[in-house]
């Protein structure tokens, strides 16, 4: 996983971390910001991985998906705009 989605696991404060944390019981060691490691690292009973796993890349996903909307938006709104200005009265 890219270095520049970790926080996106992390969330605000620490809330990813700990929510995969109390949902699944494992929990997710990211390397510090210094360190050129993108490798997330999921710790815990071998049954609950498969879950934290799929909360790690929902939380990366939601984020991904959010911003894409954003931008499909901004343009749809925005460009139709730029669009009308451009046409001869």
């Amino acid at each position: 996983m890219k270095k520049s989605q970790h926080r996106y696991v992390i969330g605000p404060k620490g809330s990813g971390l700990t929510e995969i944390l109390a949902t699944t019981g494992v929990s997710v060691e990211i390397p510090p910001s210094d360190n050129v490691s993108e490798t997330i690292t999921l710790r815990g009973d071998p049954d609950k991985l498969g879950p934290a796993l799929t909360m790690v890349y929902a939380k990366v996903t939601t984020h991904v998906l959010l911003l894409s909307e954003f931008l499909l938006l901004f343009f749809v709104l925005f460009g139709q705009k730029r669009l009308k200005r451009s046409r001869p009265i």
